[in-house]
């Protein structure tokens, strides 16, 4: 018969003692880059990591277990779409959301989060962890501005002013709307610039 001395003793079948692998988990978890959380099945954090508290606008994980989950979202849409499932017992993935930090802009995020469910099949709580894209976002609204406006000048390049041109005339057309078009062709403008 084992006690819990023995269990906290017995190497795992990686090699380790437990409690060095206990060691392990909460170092990955203090110093990881993602926010990392536990709610509570009412939504309270219950336990975070200081890289969510910091994505979040918070000094540190304590000041953020003070929060609910609910009040980290920027539109009450976003907060039913995460909330409503893991409510229900499921899983979210790769969801992309907009968090409302505490004092600064918004964080747009990648969330991966599950319900922990009891014996009985109750949500006993719920955890996840959140990856800051806010980044990734402004480079690939950078990369669609690149890609659809001239770099020197900023106007809508020849590509660009088709798709809004198409777009424009669809419009006209389904509410029997008038419209006109300028065309200005600059010869030479290479030399000018």
């Amino acid at each position: 018969m084992l006690t819990g001395g023995d269990v906290e003793r017995r190497n795992t079948a990686g090699g380790e003692d437990v409690s060095t692998g206990d060691r392990r988990f909460e170092d990955l978890f203090r110093h990881a880059s993602n926010g990392i959380y536990q709610c509570s099945a009412d939504g309270r954090f219950v336990m975070a990591n200081d890289a969510l508290a910091r994505m979040l606008g918070y000094r540190d994980a304590g000041q953020l277990r003070q929060a609910r989950m609910a009040d980290v979202f920027q539109s009450e849409n976003d907060a039913g779409a995460v909330l409503r499932p893991l409510r229900e017992g499921a899983r979210v993935e790769n969801a992309e959301l907009m968090l409302r930090a505490k004092d600064g802009p918004a964080v747009a995020a990648l969330l991966n989060a599950r319900a922990v469910c009891g014996e009985e099949g109750e949500i006993l709580y719920h955890e996840g962890i959140l990856t800051d894209i806010t980044q990734l976002r402004k480079q690939e609204e950078q990369l669609l501005h690149l890609a659809t406006h001239d770099p020197l000048t900023g106007v809508c390049n020849r590509r660009e002013f088709g798709h809004l041109l198409e777009r424009h005339l669809a419009e006209a057309r389904r509410y029997e709307r008038r419209g006109a078009v300028l065309w200005m062709d600059l010869d030479v403008f290479k030399e000018i610039n």
